[in-house]
Parts: C-alpha cells; sequence; structure tokens
C-alpha cells in the first residue's frame, strides 16, 4: 500500500480521518505532530 498524507488547517480533522482511513485500510497511523515530539 502506498502512503497516504493529509494536510490541512488546524482541527480541520485530518487525525480524525487518518485514523478511520487507517482503521479500514488495516494500515498504520502516524500523528506527524506526535511523532515529532516524542522524537
Amino acid at each position: 500500500m502506498r502512503p497516504v498524507y493529509l494536510c490541512g488547517f488546524m482541527g480541520c480533522g485530518k487525525s480524525h480521518i487518518g485514523r478511520m482511513l487507517a482503521r479500514e485500510c488495516t494500515a498504520v497511523f502516524i500523528d506527524l505532530d506526535r511523532y515529532i515530539v516524542d522524537n
């Protein structure tokens, strides 16, 4: 499966949609904001 990148304004639901999409496609969801803070 190819990566999917979601971009948009703050608060528009990117993370929510990303999590739902990853669950439907049995894929890994990576929240880049969280990833940057943790690493």
